[in-house]
């Protein structure tokens, strides 16, 4: 079943919409990275939804990643470390 809003997916392709593994895939970042990127209060709501699987128009995550990766700040990473 298909959750969204009409007007939000009038023009959108199926191959438009990308889903977790999708985005693993488009930003070089591994599932667990992404599921991280979703919980980011900056980063967008999906646009759809089918059978419980969230779904993005790959535009608007492709503008969020260019305008928010990489991460200023990652308390993992080896070069923020003293």
């Amino acid at each position: 079943m298909l959750s969204a809003s009409r007007s939000s997916l009038v023009e959108v392709s199926p191959l438009d919409l990308v889903g977790v593994p999708e985005i693993a895939e488009m930003l070089h970042v591994s599932r667990p990275s992404v599921w991280r990127y979703v919980s980011r209060d900056d980063f967008p709501e999906p646009d759809a939804q089918v059978r419980g699987k969230r779904l993005w128009k790959r535009a608007t995550v492709e503008r969020w990643a260019k305008r928010t990766l990489p991460l200023k700040f990652d308390p993992r990473s080896k070069r923020d470390k003293p």
